[in-house]
């Protein structure tokens, strides 16, 4: 249904389309979404949209993630304060991006005449703000390698009637932590490079990403001159972990809560990343877990990601019971995993 709000006479045709945003640009993300030029003058900008997304907060938005909208049309009423800046980039010394030239900035009218004639091909947005309260900023690329336009209008307008999918940006989520390796030189500190991938089609199916399992889950160190890289499938992400364990030098271990004999998954969830201390109770079975996980707040003060670590750590082995699937991850046989479909990279 459109969304109900007070609508100038001018959008009474959008009965026809079946979403509708007014003044709500921060709801809407544009990076990499591709403009088709409609009227461009000083009453109205109106585009045609592709790859334009959404987000979760919206009250369009049925997910609880971003969606991409098939294509949306975005009008920009009464512009005023319009300027245009084009110009060329290379890359310095460093590698780093830089103008080539002096940029040509252009105002009023001749601006408008500029910027459609660097659209006349559509063009690709990089980014999209609002700047000093009432400015609107599109930084992208048309014909030329480059634009910048600002400027202030009455209204924003943006329709849509269907979604295409899940934003791109959702089908990947990384991450980088600290991370502590006991080498035969001692301990050091190593960043943890996790990537977790998930499948388009169970994602746009599901109500919320939290409702599915990843494709898979992939975590990566540099140790020395080399990186080394672990994958798994399980939601919890154990098994990615122990497969790094199994891919490191003989005598570099992982160091921390979940290669610790304090370190529990939780009796009630199999989520990712979260372990549980219990350094202070005696667990021999699952149950033992049960009365400090079942209270929220307790639960809260124990919660620990996988890479955390504290002056009690401890290491597993076969006399002490810990309730994770880690121990039992490092067992497996390489058959084992190319069963399961993790088969190494």
């Amino acid at each position: 249904m459109l969304e109900e709000q007070k609508m100038d006479p001018r959008e009474a045709e959008t009965e026809k389309d079946r979403y509708l945003s007014v003044d709500r640009p921060n709801l809407f993300e544009f990076h990499d979404a591709v403009l088709e030029p409609g009227r461009l003058d000083e009453a109205k900008m109106a585009f045609d949209v592709y790859g334009l997304n959404i987000s979760r907060d919206a009250e369009q938005n049925p997910k609880g993630y971003d969606l991409q909208i098939g294509k949306a049309n975005i009008v920009f009423r009464e512009v005023s304060d319009f300027s245009c800046t084009l110009g060329r980039w290379k890359t310095d010394e460093r590698g780093n991006w830089m103008p080539a030239e002096t940029e040509t900035v252009y105002r009023g009218k001749e601006a408008l005449v500029k910027f459609k004639e660097d659209l006349r091909a559509g063009a690709e947005v990089w980014s999209h703000s609002i700047v000093d309260g009432d400015h609107y900023e599109i930084y992208g690329r048309g014909s030329e390698p480059f634009f910048l336009i600002r400027f202030k209008c009455s209204r924003l307008v943006i329709k849509w009637n269907d979604y295409q999918g899940p934003a791109w940006y959702e089908l990947t989520k990384q991450f980088c932590r600290d991370l502590v390796l006991e080498t035969p030189d001692g301990e050091m500190r190593v960043k943890a490079y996790v990537r977790i991938d998930y499948d388009p089609g169970e994602l746009y199916s599901a109500d919320d990403r939290n409702d599915i399992d990843p494709k898979e889950i992939r975590v990566g160190i540099r140790y020395g001159d080399k990186y080394f890289w672990g994958r798994g499938t399980d939601c919890s992400g154990t098994d990615a972990f122990a497969d790094l364990q199994k891919k490191l030098p003989e005598g570099v271990f992982l160091k921390s809560c979940l290669t610790c004999r304090y370190g529990h998954q939780s009796p009630f969830s199999n989520a990712f990343d979260w372990l549980y201390c219990m350094k202070d109770v005696a667990v021999t079975e699952k149950t033992d877990l049960c009365p400090s996980l079942a209270d929220p707040a307790e639960e809260e003060r124990r919660r620990r990601c996988f890479t955390d670590i504290c002056e009690d750590w401890a290491e597993q082995n076969e006399e002490t019971f810990v309730y994770s699937n880690y121990p039992f991850d490092l067992k497996k046989t390489d058959h084992d995993r190319k069963e399961a479909g993790n088969d190494g990279i």
